[in-house]
Parts: structure tokens; sequence; C-alpha cells
């Protein structure tokens, strides 16, 4: 698994719903991707370098710090010779983004966490990693906000809609609201960077907000995919994978999706597909979601 991703985090259950099978071939079959795509690269970049900003205050620091993070990424992207590309557009996207928003947010909030891992827990005693990009606290008036960063070549509408209308926003307020409600954060702003051909623009749109009962919705709605998994996940000696995981085209259509050229393929634990390597740090007992025998579920 990625450095950034927990086995407990809010991730876990969104790749679920987007799509039940690609879930089991990550989380069962541990089948993991050897390349990333270079969206995925950039936007972990753009993270890396923007934590490095918040923590200096430093312009410089963010870009070399954002170059090495691409260089890092060089061998882990399917065609190398596209990375020199994104050093290019993302140096200027983060020059955008300072001009627009960055210098002004180091002179005007403290910040409270940055990149920090949480875990809160639900009602029903476990725990869900999230990551949020960064909680700042304007100097001046005391609130206290969340601020995600999103990178697209498509629509700054869409992204933003994107944040709006799933739950990464949810999980974000629900989290601080559990260990942290002295800080009274109910809104999520997103900072949306656009770079497409010669055109880069940043824009930070309305907060995006969730009251009391969206974020009791979502606690319910997460304890209740954890019961769900568990009863499938259980039921797979008795039943194939693809009546339990079906496979779901419509997010392929929608951002593309890592297991794409293999969903269509039987999977075998004997075999690893070209093209992906096998996770062995997945350990279910960690989950919560049952006392099984993994490597049996996979045969």
């Amino acid at each position: 698994m990625s450095k950034r991703e927990s086995k407990k985090g809010y991730h876990v259950w969104s790749q679920f719903h987007d799509c039940p099978w690609s879930w089991y071939l990550k989380y069962i079959m541990g089948w993991i991707p050897k390349y990333k795509s270079k969206a995925l690269i950039k936007g972990s970049a753009i993270h890396e370098a923007m934590e490095i900003f918040y923590r200096t205050g430093n312009y410089d620091e963010m870009q070399r710090g954002y170059v090495s993070a691409c260089e890092e990424g060089r061998e882990i992207c399917e065609n190398p010779l596209e990375v020199d590309v994104m050093i290019d557009d993302g140096k200027k996207e983060l020059l955008v983004w300072y001009n627009g928003f960055g210098g002004r947010d180091i002179s005007e909030y403290d910040v409270l966490l940055l990149e920090e891992e949480l875990s809160p827990k639900l009602q029903n005693g476990m725990e869900l990693t999230v990551r949020p990009d960064r909680v700042l606290r304007n100097k001046t008036s005391r609130s206290c906000v969340i601020r995600e960063t999103k990178t697209t070549s498509y629509s700054i509408e869409s992204s933003y809609n994107g944040v709006k209308c799933e739950d990464q926003a949810t999980c974000y307020i629900w989290a601080l609201k559990q260990l942290h409600p002295e800080w009274n954060i109910d809104s999520v702003e997103v900072d949306v960077i656009y770079h497409r051909q010669s055109v880069t623009r940043c824009e930070r749109p309305a907060p995006i907000f969730r009251s009391r009962y969206d974020l009791a919705q979502f606690e319910l709605g997460v304890m209740g995919t954890m019961q769900e998994l568990t009863s499938k996940v259980m039921a797979l000696d008795k039943f194939p994978p693809q009546l339990l995981f079906p496979r779901h085209g419509r997010n392929c259509m929608k951002w593309g999706c890592e297991y794409e050229q293999i969903c269509r393929t039987r999977p075998d634990a004997k075999f690893t597909p070209p093209g992906f390597a096998k996770d062995e740090l997945i350990d279910f007992s960690s989950l919560k979601i049952g006392e099984f025998d993994i490597e049996r579920l996979r045969a």
C-alpha cells in the first residue's frame, strides 16, 4: 500500500461503494498496480509540496519539494518521460495557487493540523482513519476551517462538485467534531487548481457545509458498510465472489480505474496479473470485520 494509505481509512469504504469488484481485487486478492497514473503521482506531489509550504512558509522550498516528489514518482510511472512535463506544469500550478491563496493563507491563518492521520471512533468502537490536507485557524476571527486541494485538467466545477456531493468532506468534518469539538468546524473549503494546455487557474469556491444530521447519517452509513462487508467476506466460502462483489462499470467511465484491464478476468490466487504486485501487508483482523483465514478466501 502507499505510504499515505491506511487500511482503516475512509477510502477503503468509499472504494467498496464505487465498485465492490475493485475492492475485492485490491483487498481480498491483494492485487495492487505496479504503476500509478500521472494524475495520481502529480496530485500526491502537489500535496507534499503544499505540506512543506505550510510547515516552512517558504515558496522555494515548496517548489523544490514538488520536484523531488515527482522524481520519486518517476519509478512508479509507466511512462517516466511524462514526469518531465508533469514537473513543468505543476510548478506553474503551484505559482498560480501561491499568488491566489497560499501566500495569503500563511499571513492570515495559523496551522492546527497538517496532513495528520486522525483516528476517531465510530459508535460501535471501530476506528476510522482520516487525513485532512490541513486545518487552519484565522488569526483575527479565530474561526477554523478544513482546507482540501484538488487538481484537474477537466473542470473546476466538476472537481468541486465531486467533493460537495461525495462524503470525503463529511468524513473530515465528522472526525474533527469527534476529536476537536472546541474548534467548531462545520465546513470544508476546496482549492481547485485547473491546468489545461496554456491555461492555469486556481479557485476557492463556496465552503461546503455539513449539518448534524449529515454527520449522523454518514456515521450510520459507515457502520452499515462495515456490517455489509463483514457478512460478504464471511460468505466467500459459500458463494462466488462475483455474486457478492459485483462490478460497477459506471465508475470506470467517471474517472478511470486501475483495475479496468483485469476486472473481466477470472481471479486466481496463484497468479498475479501482469502490471500488478501482491500486497502482503493486508491484515483483515485489524479491520475487525470477522475472524477468518484470509488465504482460504483468496483461493
